[in-house]
């Protein structure tokens, strides 16, 4: 027997009123019940009834019974959706693939499509790139402000670097080394 039930002795009359209590929901209050049945019996007479059946304790019951099933059927929906987002993993993998060879897409989006499906199968990118400009070429770019953060020390062993071709561009760094 569920503590929202009607109770031993508990009349119909009674047990109707707590089940229209139950109905107006957690904000419920006694007054709000008596307002809901036009005023008839009166606040004193329902404070009696919650007293004898003890209301609050059942309707707190009910409510925590009520907030069981929602989390219940919430886990249940998202096991649901989970499963149904596994069947369309392959689906969106192959898209993804189609995305990054596609040379009509513009860079950024296949270059997204990459990641993604590196970040899906787990795979950590290498943190060297290797990019070239237009034809294969240098990319264009502008020294300008790109030193103004190194100290001197970091820009006495970036000159001394730059008589070596193969050293990264500061010693200790994982910048690339300079192009041939």
């Amino acid at each position: 027997m569920n503590a929202w039930d009607r109770q031993p002795g508990e009349t119909a009359k009674t047990y109707s009123y707590l089940a229209l209590y139950l109905r107006l929901g957690p904000t419920r209050s006694l007054p709000q019940l008596v307002a809901t049945l036009g005023g008839k019996p009166t606040v004193k007479t329902i404070r009696e009834h919650s007293a004898a059946y003890n209301w609050a304790l059942r309707a707190s019951q009910y409510d925590n019974s009520l907030l069981a099933e929602h989390r219940e059927a919430v886990t249940v929906a998202r096991g649901e959706v989970r499963e149904y987002l596994k069947g369309l993993a392959d689906e969106a993998i192959d898209t993804l693939v189609a995305i990054m060879r596609d040379p009509n897409e513009a860079g950024k989006t296949r270059v997204a499509a990459c990641k993604d499906i590196l970040d899906r199968g787990g795979i950590v990118a290498p943190k060297r790139t290797e990019i070239s400009g237009p034809d294969g070429g240098p990319i264009p770019f502008e020294v300008k402000g790109m030193l103004a953060h190194l100290g001197i020390e970091d820009l006495k062993r970036l000159s001394a670097n730059l008589s070596t071709p193969d050293a990264p561009l500061l010693a200790g760094s994982d910048r690339p080394a300079l192009p041939r």
